[in-house]
Formats: C-alpha cells, structure tokens, sequence
C-alpha cells in the first residue's frame, strides 16, 4: 500500500510540473506576443489611429504651406464632419487652411489626451485645434474604448492621469482579452463598428471624412438605434457627475496646448431633441457649470447642439449624410471663420 501512496503521490506531482511548465509557455508566449505588438505592430490594437495618421500624413504632403485645423472627438464628428466638403479657409494670416477630421470611436477627454500626445510626439503640431466635448464622457471616463486603442507608449501620459495600479490592471486585462484577436487582425480589413462593415483606408477622404454614410433609415431601424443608444447613456445623463479624472483630462490638453502655442477651442456637436430630453435639469446645470469655466479661462465653446432635427440622425445622436452635411456646412460658415480669425 506504502508504495501504491508514493506511485500516486509522485504521479500528482508531476501533473502539477507539467501544469505549471504549460501555464509559465502560456505567459511567456502572451509576453512575447504583447512585446512584439507594442514594440513592431502597435496596429494590432488600434487600427484606427495609425490609418488617420498616415491619411493625415498624406494630406499635409500634399499641403505643404496649408495650416492644419485638426477636429479631435468621437463617433460623433468622425461621422458628421465632412472637411473635403468645405469650401476654401484661410486664417487670419492670410494663409490657407487644411482642415482634418480626427475623429475616433470612443474618444472622451483622457483618449483626446492621448491622441494629441501621440501626434505631438511624432511631428504632428496643429495650428489650430478644435477638440469635442462630449457631455455623456464628462461622465464616464471611457476606459474600455481607451484600453482598446492605449498602448505601454501612451503610459507617461495615461499614468499622469490615471493611477499606475488601475492602468497596470486595466492594459492587461484587455491585451489577454484581445489577445486571440491580434494574429486575425493582421489579415482583416478595418472594421466599423457604427456600420458593422469593413472599411478601408480608401473609404476615408483625403481630409478624414466618412465616405460610408447612411442616408436613410426606417422608422423602425431609427427606433432600434435610438433605444441602443438610450441604453447606452440614458441613465448616465439622470445621474450626471463631471468626474476630476474628465477635469483633469481637460486641464491637461489645455496646458499641453498652450505649452505648444496650439489655438484650442471647443465644440459641443448636435444632439437631437429626443437625446437632450434625457438629460435632468441637474445635469444641464453641472454641465452649464463646467463651460462656464472654461469661458472664465479664455476658452472660446462652440454648442452646436441645436443644430439637427431628429430626423438629420439615425439614433438621435449620429448622424445621417444629410445631417452630417448640414453640420459641416454650418461649422464651415460659422465656427472655422471665426475660430480661425479669433487672436
């Protein structure tokens, strides 16, 4: 019986060896993996931000003496803002103007943040730039769309920003997650995720613009959308709370800006009435609060929330191509004259 035990007992735990020499090829495999992505395929993760650039790239090649007015915000203007329709800008220097949609999904203050620090870092200086408010990310901070995009690169700027230990937890928690993605993605179209459809480099205008836009949708498609994005953020609209993590978000790309002598503005961009009705009379004054601060400081807003009827929008929020050519028309002949030519 004695040597039946010993059998068994070392059979145990060599198991256990084997499951641990397995689980450390597991993590060595993951670090090599999350090694290789950060440091020779930073597109694995975020697909979006290096085809803006490179389109963006492209656009001021082609535009050497043009002075660059670049539009940083979500879902929200990557849909509605349509520069290559614009007619032609210039400044108050009499110099003519490239204007660039930036636009990514998901962007709020803390991804704007890093999206100027990464263009800063590469080269990339706007003369003018017009970055989105977006009231509901005021709110919530945007973490899953953010660790989605964020890499070891954006550490310095996230970490001054957010604890080390909570951006530590959240960048491994979405690279294990994302991690049986990475190898498919490298021979997969981009995707977006408004459209569920892929899209590629050639379905972006020469100036950031969406190409892919809808122009109709039924009454029950609208409704659908409508309810999604209800769910989305409805509730966070009745509980409305600017977070110091958004303030000093917004703080950060101030001082950033102004250490750079980058003209900033901001733009609140439309909501339809159906959205604005769910807002609470207490959010509308914390949000009415926080513009008010940044007027105190100097900074010029720009609300266009009023613009579009709900019928310019597919959910009450996101536009239409109707919509999104009412929108940059009315920002071409009002916001960018003014922004452009404003000391």
């Amino acid at each position: 019986m004695g040597g039946l035990a010993m059998h068994q007992h070392r059979r145990i735990r060599s198991a256990r060896r084997t499951f641990a020499w397995a689980a450390g090829g597991l993590l060595v495999c993951f670090m090599i993996t999350l090694i290789c992505g950060e440091t020779q395929h930073p597109e694995w993760y975020d697909r979006w931000y290096p085809t803006r650039r490179d389109c963006l790239k492209q656009s001021l090649a082609d535009h050497p003496q043009s002075a660059l007015c670049l539009l940083l915000g979500s879902s929200r203007p990557a849909l509605a803002y349509l520069p290559e329709t614009l007619p032609p800008l210039y400044d108050r220097q009499g110099r003519s103007v490239l204007p660039f949609n930036f636009g990514q999904y998901g962007a709020g203050p803390l991804m704007n943040l890093m999206l100027l620090d990464r263009l800063l870092s590469e080269g990339i200086r706007p003369d003018y730039l017009l970055v989105e408010l977006l009231p509901s990310y005021l709110h919530i901070n945007g973490e899953r769309f953010l660790m989605e995009r964020a890499g070891l690169r954006d550490a310095p700027v996230l970490t001054e920003q957010m604890n080390l230990l909570q951006f530590g937890y959240l960048y491994t928690k979405q690279r294990a997650k994302s991690l049986p993605s990475w190898l498919a993605k490298l021979g997969s179209p981009l995707r977006d995720p408004a459209f569920d459809r892929p899209v590629i480099a050639e379905l972006m205008g020469g100036y950031g613009g969406p190409l892919l836009l809808m122009d109709e949708v039924t009454p029950l498609e609208r409704q659908l959308r409508t309810a999604a994005a209800h769910r989305a953020v409805g509730q966070v609209l009745q509980r409305y709370q600017i977070t110091p993590l958004a303030e000093g978000c917004t703080q950060a790309l101030i001082a950033r800006c102004r250490e750079a002598n980058i003209p900033l503005a901001f733009l609140l961009m439309p909501e339809a009435p159906l959205f604005q009705s769910w807002y609470n009379v207490d959010a509308q004054a914390k949000l009415s609060r926080f513009l008010d601060q940044l007027g105190d400081a100097g900074l010029t807003v720009y609300d266009a929330r009023n613009w579009l009827d709900e019928s310019d929008t597919y959910d009450s929020h996101h536009t239409l191509r109707r919509g999104a050519e009412k929108f940059t028309a009315r920002l071409g002949a009002e916001v960018l004259p003014d922004f452009l030519h404003s000391k």
